[in-house]
């Protein structure tokens, strides 16, 4: 994955590990760091993200029309090959992996002739604890 690991990158990983089911931005990474007394540009957050997200580790993604990326610790290697859910009111992630997802999959796949990436497919709206 990478060359060597510093004591920054150590302790992002962690807070992204720690905070799967949360949407993290940059800043908040930053934040986190100076919290942390870890001195860290954003510049090497993003970059160590970047990485992190080439290798599968951590999916990216925005929330409605925000210019802000968000990520995401991927948990398992489950999480690659399903869709996800995300509540609009209190951000909760739920794995959609019923075989019902596969037939929307599918059948998206051949009426449009394409190749989805499941992973990085995220429906929005609410979860049953906020309809």
């Amino acid at each position: 994955m990478e060359k060597y690991k510093t004591k920054q990158k150590e302790i992002i990983l962690k807070y992204l590990k720690q905070n799967f089911d949360k949407d993290l931005t940059v800043e908040m990474i930053v934040a986190y760091l100076i919290k942390k007394n870890k001195k860290c540009s954003q510049t090497t957050v993003y970059r160590y993200l970047k990485q992190l997200v080439e290798n599968g580790v951590v999916r990216k993604y925005y929330i409605d029309n925000s210019t802000s990326s968000y990520y995401q610790f991927i948990k398992n290697e489950k999480c690659k090959d399903h869709m996800h859910f995300k509540c609009e009111k209190c951000r909760k992630t739920l794995h959609l992996d019923k075989d019902d997802m596969d037939i929307i999959e599918s059948t998206i796949e051949s009426d449009y002739n394409i190749k989805l990436n499941p992973s990085k497919i995220i429906l929005y709206g609410k979860c049953k604890d906020c309809i």
